[in-house]
């Protein structure tokens, strides 16, 4: 950048922040101020519990390390026990924190009366003492100094939470509690003053702009009608004047927007506010019961109540702190309420036009304005024409690229509600406007009706305010995404309000933060990071030489062996007699394959004149005795021949011998008949030769 622009650039900077009663400026600083203390006074409130941590544990650290050497060390004892108070002491100024911020805002001073400070401090410091003396009084320092390093902490730990409920119940009673800020009812009235006072806020913000949205339809809508032929009588406003109250518009729907955020912030605290609320409430509610009017109780029973008692207020004390942050913040956007003279008052004539013209179809609205020709000569050229406002056509916002060829995640998707049963969950883009109106009028932000549906594309969900500006997204949605990106740069305040920063990383406001305090860190001689050159790419680079080059001559391929360089000689001598021979024909010069066809051998067989052939003896197995039939086994035959023999011996007669021969077959008949009438073999040889 030249010396000259850098002075142009520093010159419309100055113009534009010196310029007075400007809607899109102030929007920019409402902005700045608004994220700058928010961020700030969480950092706040995180680095607050943060040092008072660190120098608890410190002590902490201190007290356990203290070990006398012995009994009568009353020295040590002495430091022991101040450390001990001094603990106590820390962990009750922490609960006047919120306190001191507030007069410091509300007074720019540290302190608002010295006297009254130093007065309860002087009481907190002997209610303290009281405490400690009552809790853990000095004969105990013997025992204690004897325990171990994790005794001492847990031991300390609970007598920081038994004093401090000492302290919430004297001041529950009325009979002490100094430098504690506020008791529970006051928590409470403020909580519920805070909570109505955003809440009335936001309902005024929203009126004004629904009082800006109707003008503005109605003057958008009287143009279109004057540019078909209509006459009216009414005069129409200039288009500075339009652009004035749009400028005004999205001053106050991003001053809506954080008291919307702010209203769910309050609300979410003040719910859990109430929680805490109760929760202290029935502990000291136990605590004064189990109390009463007895002075003297056993320390068993009364210090877990004062302990409940601690941890409750301190839960309540942090919501309660978040909760005067939040307070603070809205403090600091109530300074943007009024920094515009409003050039659209209720009691104007174009409001009474307005209210006497009545609401406009959604259908009607912007029928008559001409964004872009047709889908057909989309496809054909590629090229759309904008026309928005005198002076405010998108030029260099026209996307050659085919409307059928999306990129990303492909073609718009629409999601009816009745087919989307998570439709209230969708994180709407744009903070719910409209992008067609946006690009088509110039920045009008109006919001969309979820009821025609949303469009899915690239993972971001839109809504639109009637079915034209939602058809025409559909056929282009780049164009429209890209115009509202080509918009807000035309108009940064746009970039917050509508949850741009994704887009334009380089210009957050915290990043802008960090550069100014940089720059005002150098002084003079320091160059402002806007107008620096971009830093140049680095990179670690190194060099090194060597105090003594070593030369290196080897040769990899020397060979001191006579016959492997006679085996290398040989070879070489072969190599001149070697050569390649290669034949080529006319047909064969672009032939792949080559084929061979033979003829296979025929089959061939022969056939002797006589056959011989061998006939082996077969054996041949028969199984008698298998229907229960007589069968005659050689032990029959045995028995025959004795018969014989024993009538050759007697000499008996023929008849007798048959008669007593046709008993004894009877008996053996009869002998068989009870046997096991197993079947007998009997084989067979046949010789068929």
């Amino acid at each position: 950048m030249s010396a000259e622009d850098e002075l142009y650039l520093t010159e419309q900077c100055e113009k534009a922040l010196l310029c007075d009663d400007d809607p899109a400026m102030e929007t920019v600083k409402m902005q700045l101020e608004f994220d700058f203390t928010y961020a700030n006074l969480e950092e706040e409130l995180r680095s607050r519990k943060e040092r008072k941590e660190q120098a608890v544990t410190k002590l902490q650290r201190t007290i356990s390390s203290l070990v006398p050497e012995k009994a009568t060390d009353f020295e040590t004892l002495s430091t022991l026990y101040k450390h001990i108070f001094t603990l106590l002491m820390l962990d009750a100024d922490g609960l006047g924190s919120s306190s001191n911020d507030d007069d410091r805002d509300n007074n720019g001073k540290h302190y608002s009366n010295s006297s009254k400070q130093q007065a309860d401090r002087r009481s907190m410091e002997k209610e303290v003492a009281a405490a400690l003396e009552s809790v853990f009084p000095r004969i105990g320092l013997k025992s204690f100094a004897t325990m171990s390093p994790d005794d001492k902490r847990f031991q300390l730990d609970e007598l920081m939470r038994i004093v401090e409920g000492i302290r919430l119940f004297n001041k529950e009673l009325g009979k002490g509690g100094a430098g504690i800020p506020a008791s529970a009812r006051d928590i409470q009235d403020n909580v519920a003053a805070l909570a109505k006072l955003v809440r009335d806020e936001a309902r005024d913000a929203n009126e004004i702009c629904t009082q800006y949205t109707e003008v503005l339809l109605h003057v958008h809508h009287q143009l279109g009608e004057r540019g078909e032929g209509v006459e009216r009588s009414d005069p129409l406003p200039s288009s500075e004047e339009v652009a004035r109250w749009q400028d005004e518009l999205s001053n106050r729907r991003q001053f809506l927007s954080y008291l919307q955020s702010l209203e769910e912030d309050i609300a979410f605290s003040h719910e859990k506010v109430g929680t805490r609320l109760q929760m202290f409430q029935a502990d000291m509610s136990a605590l004064q019961n189990l109390v009463g009017a007895r002075t003297s109780l056993p320390k068993s029973h009364v210090y877990p109540l004062f302990e409940a008692v601690s941890r409750s207020w301190a839960e309540l004390h942090q919501e309660h702190e978040l909760l005067q942050a939040r307070a603070r913040a809205l403090r600091s956007l109530l300074r943007f309420k009024s920094t515009f003279t409003r050039t659209l008052s209720p009691d104007s004539s174009i409001v009474r036009q307005a209210r006497r013209g009545g609401s406009i179809p959604t259908e009607d609205l912007f029928s008559h304005v001409e964004t872009f020709p047709a889908e057909k000569q989309l496809t054909a050229d590629g090229k759309t024409r904008g026309f928005g406002l005198v002076g405010d056509d998108l030029d260099g916002d026209e996307d050659d690229s085919n409307p059928n060829e999306e990129e990303g995640s492909g073609f718009p998707i629409r999601m009816p509600v009745e087919s989307t049963p998570e439709f209230m969950q969708l994180p709407l883009e744009y903070q719910g406007f409209c992008p067609w109106t946006v690009v088509e009028r110039g920045g009008l932000l109006l919001p969309g009706d979820p009821s025609l549906g949303v469009v899915q594309y690239r993972n971001a969900y839109h809504v639109f305010v009637n079915e034209r500006a939602l058809g025409e997204f559909m056929i282009h949605p780049r164009r429209y995404v890209q115009g509202v990106l080509h918009r807000a740069a035309r108009q940064p305040a746009l970039i917050y309000l509508l949850r741009l920063q994704e887009s334009f990383p380089n210009i957050t406001l915290s990043s802008l933060l960090k550069m100014c305090q940089r720059f005002r860190a150098e002084g003079a001689r320091g160059v402002h990071p806007l107008l620096a050159p971009p830093p140049s790419q680095k990179v670690d680079a190194s060099t090194a030489t060597p105090t003594h080059f070593v030369e290196k001559r080897i040769d990899y391929n020397y060979d001191w062996n006579e016959w492997n360089l006679r085996r290398k000689a040989i070879k070489i001598a072969n190599l001149r007699h070697c050569r390649t021979v290669g034949a080529q024909t006319t047909l064969s010069s672009f032939r792949r394959e080559v084929d061979t066809q033979v003829y296979l051998p025929a089959e061939v067989g022969c056939q002797t004149s006589k056959a011989r052939g061998t006939n082996p003896p077969r054996v041949t197995t028969f199984f008698t005795g298998l229907r229960r039939g007589h069968v005659y086994t050689i032990n029959d035959a045995k028995r025959a021949e004795a018969k014989e023999a024993k009538q050759v011996v007697n000499g008996a007669e023929y008849k007798s011998r048959r008669s007593r021969h046709y008993k004894d077959d009877a008996k053996e008949g009869k002998a068989v008949e009870e046997d096991d009438n197993q079947p007998a073999i009997v084989s067979y040889t046949f010789d068929l030769s």
